[in-house]
């Protein structure tokens, strides 16, 4: 298992990926509509993905299996190099998850964003249905800092969710 950047050319893997687990990923996070999900929507996301990556706001990677097959996403977003700090979000395609993939990838991203990016801060948000990415945090070395009401939306369901902090 590897992360890497996203590229232009994972579009149509990105769009049969995000088909693939749109509705396993609206058990746990917001959904983003029927538009994200057609090919100008997925066009436009990588394009934004990009940009914000060139412009140093976002660190886009994709999670590859050994024969290089996309089963989830990592991200680092809001990167702020003046406060040394970026929000990390992460999700598995249905099939690879429960294999401690995630907390792979999480490990590896935490070295990128401490060695490469000189980040001392990584921040974290989980909704409290979703116990498995805190498992995934915690084995990384975040530290539950607070409770957050009405963190997010999911499925019309308004849930409350953790904050977690990690230092580089």
């Amino acid at each position: 298992m590897k992360i890497r950047i996203l590229q232009a050319t994972d579009i149509p893997a990105l769009m049969q990926f995000e088909l693939d687990n749109r509705a396993w990923f609206e058990q746990f996070i917001y959904g983003r509509g029927d538009a994200f999900y057609t090919r100008q929507g997925i066009v436009q996301h990588v394009e934004e993905c990009l940009n914000h990556f060139k412009a140093g706001l976002m660190y886009p990677a994709l999670i590859l299996d050994d024969g290089d097959a996309m089963i989830g996403r990592i991200n680092l977003r809001h990167i702020d190099k003046e406060k040394s700090r970026a929000d990390l979000g992460y999700r598995l395609a249905s099939r690879a998850a429960g294999r401690g993939l995630a907390t792979v990838a999480v490990q590896q991203i935490l070295q990128h964003a401490r060695n490469e990016l000189s980040l001392a801060q990584i921040d974290a948000y989980v909704t409290v249905d979703n116990p498995a990415s805190s498992r995934v945090l915690s084995k990384n070395g975040f530290r539950l800092q607070q409770s957050v009401k009405e963190m997010s939306v999911i499925n019309g369901l308004t849930l409350d969710g953790y904050h977690y902090v990690r230092t580089l």
